[in-house]
């Protein structure tokens, strides 16, 4: 199963996750690249917080215009980095294809 999440350029992107347990001591980093493997042109990089303090599982990613307003790909590749102890385990089963979309307002 391939997911697809739409970012919209010059906008505040939210992403809610909810894992469903305590991630409250991991730390997570992800990353939009052009391609799907990490060799790829980085687009941009989420700033990745826990909504409250982790023990309910849930985080919120959040893109600012900042990072996106270079951006003129149509698409991109995201993938959750988890980190459990120092090592590093997949945030995520799979990459998220990212479907990037213009703005009609300034």
């Amino acid at each position: 199963m391939q997911l697809e999440h739409t970012i919209y350029l010059g906008r505040t992107n939210l992403l809610t996750v909810r894992y469903g347990f305590d991630i409250s001591n991991d730390t997570f980093t992800s990353q939009i690249r052009k391609g799907p493997s990490r060799s790829s042109d980085l687009l941009a990089t989420w700033s990745i917080d826990f909504v409250t303090d982790g023990v309910d599982g849930d985080l919120i990613f959040t893109l600012p215009p900042s990072e996106t307003q270079s951006i003129s790909d149509l698409v991109g590749w995201m993938d959750v980095k988890r980190l459990v102890n120092g090592n590093a385990v997949s945030g995520f089963d799979g990459r998220i294809k990212i479907l990037f979309e213009d703005t009609v307002t300034e």
